[in-house]
């Protein structure tokens, strides 16, 4: 990381952190150019041609994590679920009192 041992124990958890991030993403870029001229030579003679990410995995695109709900959209959802559950009884109580 580039950081002498000194430096490294005055790092509060957020520099460190922000040292960690930069690291790797220097790293990815690296992986990025070699990806590049991987491919490039790979597809001039290969039938089949391959992106970057094929040659490595840590370029693909990450996906979203799902969003969690929060406490207002989960009452509202159970109020809403409640609703239909007591609108779908009371009809099928009719129902019943209509055939007997």
């Amino acid at each position: 990381m580039g950081v002498s041992e000194d430096d490294f124990w005055r790092l509060t958890p957020a520099q460190f952190f922000r040292l960690v991030e930069q690291s790797n993403e220097k790293i990815k870029r690296s992986d990025a150019r070699a990806g590049i001229l991987i491919s490039l030579v790979h597809n001039m003679f290969a039938k089949r041609s391959r992106k970057p990410d094929y040659w490595f995995p840590s370029l693909k695109p990450k996906k979203k994590a799902a969003r969690v709900a929060s406490e207002k959209e989960l009452k509202l959802k159970a109020l809403i679920a409640n609703a239909y559950l007591k609108r779908g009884l009371k009809a099928n109580a009719k129902k019943k009192s209509r055939n007997s």
